[in-house]
């Protein structure tokens, strides 16, 4: 199954902000964030057509750490940013088919609870 609509990422967002605050989003971290957002894409278009729920939230568990080396580096993920990525991943995964609602329910928690194990921004 192909992604169907490639959703917008929070690093186009976060662009656009560098106009009003341009200290906000160094150009290490956006290049960073950019690769990490590339690498969760990747993983996710790689899942074949009816992949178990420990193949998603493994790669709801990379991308979430990685955020979190990246938070701890540059000390950007506030509540906005927060909200994106959670948004971000869901759509990802969501454009791939996967049903997260379902997938939540199944791990017991609530759909946007998803990122919640690991993240510590």
């Amino acid at each position: 199954m192909e992604i169907t609509e490639k959703p917008m990422r929070p690093t186009t967002r976060w662009r656009d902000r560098l106009a009003r605050q341009p200290e906000l989003y160094p150009t290490e971290l956006l290049e960073a964030a950019d690769a990490v957002l590339d690498a969760f894409d990747s993983e996710v278009a790689a899942l074949g057509d009816a992949p178990s729920d420990a193949e998603v939230v493994a790669r709801v568990e990379r991308v979430v750490t990685a955020f979190n080396d990246l938070d701890e580096r540059h000390g950007f993920i506030e509540t906005i940013e927060r909200e994106e990525l959670c948004d971000h991943i869901d759509a990802v995964l969501t454009a791939r088919g996967v049903d997260v609602e379902a997938l939540a329910g199944r791990a017991g928690i609530g759909r946007w609870e998803l990122t919640d194990a690991w993240r510590d921004w």
